[in-house]
Parts: C-alpha cells; structure tokens; sequence
C-alpha cells in the first residue's frame, strides 16, 4: 500500500517537472525581455548616429533616451545673455545632471574635460567590466588604448570608437628623382628638416619644397611642432603669461630658419593667384608635387586617393596634378618624446556614470560600440576619422600603405592652456594669443628678431592679461562680460565642453 501511494506521488512530481520548466523558462523570458532604458548625456546627433547601431541590435528590450548636451550649452549661453553675462560654466552642470536624481549611465566627452571628470570621481573604471566580459583591448590602436590610459593615470575610464591622428606623407618619385632614401618611422624633426634641406631646389620658375604644411601658416607650423613638448603660454593660475622661455624661443627660431631657408613650402597666396588660371589643389604643395613631404590625416588619404583615381574631376579647362607614387610613416618625433606624436583627437570618448543606476547596461552599450561589428561598419563609412580597432584600420581599396604609421605613437600629453575657456566660460583673454600671434608673424617677416618679439609678446600679453582681471573686478562676479576680442563673443557657445580642434586659438603657442 505504501508502495503505491509512493509510486503514484513520483508520478505526479514526475508529470509536474514540464510544467515547472514552462513557468521558471516564462519567467527568464520575461526578466530577459524587461524594456530597459539607458540614459546617455551627450551631443543628440552624435549619440543618435551610434546609438542607433546599439538601439537596432537590441531593439527588442532597450531604448535609448538622450539628454542633449548641445542643447544644455545653448540654454545656459542664452540664460547667460539674458543676465547680463553670467559665466556659462558647462561642466559644473553635467556635474549636477551626473549626480543628480535619475542620472545618465553613459556620458560622452572628450580629451579637454575626461581628466577632470576622473578627478572629480564622477566615471567608473572600466578595467574590472574589460576583465570580467574578456573585452579584447590589445586590438585597439595603442595611440587610443594608451593615451585613454595616460589620462586616467594608469586605468581607463573612457573608450572611443574613432579617432583622428596624422602621418607623415611622403612622395616616393620626388625622393627617387632626388636619390634620397625615403624617410621611416620614429624619424625626429630634425632628421626630417636635414631630409628638407636635401630635397629642396629650383626648375626654371619653379620652387620645390621639403615640407608642406597645407592650409597652414607659420603660426600653426609652431603649433604642430610643439604639440608633444607640452609648452604653455600661461602658468597654472592662468594670472602670468609664460611665453619668453628657452623652449618657445627654438621653437620660433627653428620654424622660422625652416622658412627662409625654403625647406617649408610657403602659405598659398590666395590674393596673388584670384586673377589667375589655378588648379583646384593648389593651395596644397604635396598634391601639384612641389613639396616633398606633407603632414596630413586620413582625409588627405581619401583625398589624394579619389584625385589620382580620377574620381574629383574638375572639367577639361581645369589642370589636374600629376599621379605619383606615395606612402606615409609616423609623425616626426621629438628626442626627448621618441613615442609621442602629438596630432591625435578623440571626439567620441565614452565613458559610465559613477551614480549610473544601469553600469551593467552602461558597458554593454560602450563595448558594442567599441566592439568589432561597430568597427567593421564605421571602416567603410568613415571619411575623415580613423577606427580605434586596428583589424579594420585599413586603406582604401587597392592602396598599401603604412597604416599603422597613424596608431604607432601616443597623442600629446594634455595641454592646461586649454583649460582658460573653462576658466573664463564666457569671455577668456584670448588677446592674449592674439598679440603673441603678431610677434611671431613678426619676427617671421624679418622684422625683429626671435629675442625681441618673445621678449615685446610676453610684455604685451602680461599686460593686456592684467588689464582682463582689472576689468573683470571691476564688472563683478555677477557683473557684465569682462571686455574681450571679437573672437572670444563668437566663441563663446562653442568654448563650453566642445572638442579640442573647435575651441583652439589658431597662435602657434596653444600646444
């Protein structure tokens, strides 16, 4: 009797055990299911252009809800107007929405603000959420992977799926012609000026040059050259300029040397050539082929790429430039930075919210994007930015180059000088580079000499610097805009969290 009562109660448990399988497998589906929404505070269009990659691949229980950032910068620029120039102080306010009640679980940002968000402890380290999903780091270009790193003193706290960087282009039939041997990675400035002074000549009218800065003028030749030494033009307090130093004053002098002795290609001039019959490229000496070398980013890849395939066709009446052969190596180096380069951006650095209420979700929607089907898409759409994955990083179809030329180095350190529009949010001193700007085009036309225009630029900025807090004491804390420059009234809505290339004074000292 027993034995059957036993019997049929293992039957019952034995035909309840689908049934208890049904309801826990309906309960998984309906936890996995649960709409989840990640919060990002960001640029709206920037978000929207990668979110929505992460929003169709987990389309079924995600949904991305975006707080604009630009519109948050407009707000406060507007607000500021309206109470007679109130500092806009964007970064005190993504501070607040970080912090504040239902936070964002991601932010983007960029190299001018990620150092003081990691200050403030306001970003979660991401090594522990790399190691525990097994994220393949190493396969991110060292110059993003390692310059992220440096920012955070060792740990990362951000990713970013793109970035910008620069070469060294070289002309392989210009060095051929000339019998030099092609330049090769981690060359020095000064091996590629010796290079210049070498491949240098005269044709008849014609002037050939060693180096070309396109677009460019002596002030952002300074500029580039100086990005990995980390001089600035003022001290920590922004309250002394610091421009008449040993190290500004090689920097001016080599620059200009460059110059005169014709080793730099000179600046187009555009008013000499408007009633003249040009090529659509010559403003850019490496393209017509009177300069030797270039420093340039991946658009100029794109760009020389789609002029020689035939691709950027003018019309019958227009003179094309000559097809040659090319290639490119690492950005000149200095020889106490062997493994810095300098022009390296990134504008997409995303990081997750200390207070994130989703940081599990925070870093499925940061590793997706960072990931490889990302990276694979971005390869093949991406015109002017490089992709961080160096699986993908590759040339257009039918080049071979020397793409790893653009990862190989690591990005300038962090500049503080690009902290005075934090400082002044809503009208720096940016006279300031304005006068040294003068000097140095001064003492470039032969006018003074490097000593003489360091020493009047440092006289005339302090000055006009102290004149800026004079002024800005007078008006008040809360007062009217301290008397600024045109330049600094149009910058003003950009100068508040935007990236490093929109909010830099073109001066040749903002390194």
């Amino acid at each position: 009797m027993k034995a059957k009562r036993f019997l049929s109660a293992l039957m019952v448990l034995l035909l309840m055990v689908p049934l208890l399988t049904a309801c826990l497998n309906n309960t998984d589906t309906a936890a996995t299911n649960e709409q989840k929404v990640l919060r990002i505070l960001g640029d709206e269009w920037n978000v929207n252009e990668l979110g929505q990659l992460f929003e169709v691949a987990n389309s079924d229980n995600v949904t991305i809800e975006v707080i604009d950032l630009n519109k948050i910068r407009n707000d406060l620029y507007n607000e500021a107007q309206k109470n007679g120039g109130k500092p806009v102080d964007i970064y005190e306010k993504m501070k607040e929405i970080l912090t504040g009640p239902n936070p964002p679980d991601v932010v983007y940002l960029d190299q001018t603000n990620l150092q003081q968000f990691i200050d403030d402890g306001l970003l979660k380290p991401l090594d522990s959420f790399i190691e525990k999903d097994k994220f393949d780091i190493e396969k991110i270009a060292p110059a993003v992977r390692d310059g992220i790193r440096e920012l955070g003193n060792g740990t990362l706290y951000a990713l970013s799926p793109t970035f910008y960087s620069s070469a060294l282009f070289y002309n392989k039939d210009f060095f051929t012609r000339r019998n030099i041997p092609f330049p090769t990675d981690g060359m020095t400035w000064d091996e590629i000026f010796n290079l210049g002074r070498q491949l240098k000549y005269e044709e008849g009218d014609q002037k050939y040059y060693g180096l070309a800065f396109p677009w460019a003028n002596i002030n952002t030749e300074v500029q580039t050259y100086v990005a990995p030494l980390g001089l600035t033009v003022f001290d920590s307090e922004f309250k002394t300029v610091t421009i008449n130093t040993s190290e500004w004053k090689k920097a001016w002098q080599t620059i200009i040397d460059m110059n005169n002795e014709g080793v730099i290609a000179p600046p187009f001039d555009y008013e000499a050539a408007k009633n003249g019959r040009i090529s659509p490229f010559a403003d850019n000496p490496f393209i017509t082929g009177n300069a030797a070398m270039m420093i340039g980013d991946y658009y100029q890849i794109r760009q020389l790429t789609d002029i020689f395939s035939g691709n950027n066709y003018y019309g019958p009446d227009t003179e094309m430039p000559q097809k040659f052969e090319w290639d490119i190596v690492t950005l000149p180096v200095h020889e106490e930075f062997p493994d810095v380069g300098g022009q390296v951006s990134m504008n997409n650095l995303m990081g997750i919210n200390s207070n994130a209420e989703n940081p599990d979700l925070a870093w499925k929607y940061i590793s997706f994007l960072n990931g490889d089907k990302v990276a694979k898409v971005l390869a093949k759409k991406s015109y002017g930015e490089l992709v961080a994955r160096t699986e993908y990083l590759q040339p257009p179809e039918g080049l071979d180059i020397n793409m790893a030329a653009f990862t190989a180095l690591k990005p300038a350190p962090y500049n503080p000088d690009n902290d005075l529009y934090r400082k002044f949010p809503n009208g720096a001193p940016y006279q300031v580079y304005d006068i040294i700007y003068q000097q140095l085009d001064e003492a470039a036309k032969g006018n003074k000499t490097v000593d003489e225009a360091l020493a009047e630029a440092q006289n005339k900025a302090q000055e006009a610097l102290d004149n800026f807090y004079e002024q800005l004491e007078k008006s008040g804390a809360n007062g009217a805009e301290p008397p600024v420059n045109k330049t600094t009234e149009d910058s003003t809505e950009v100068d508040t969290g935007g990236s490093t290339e929109e909010k830099s004074s073109d001066t040749g000292t903002d390194g």
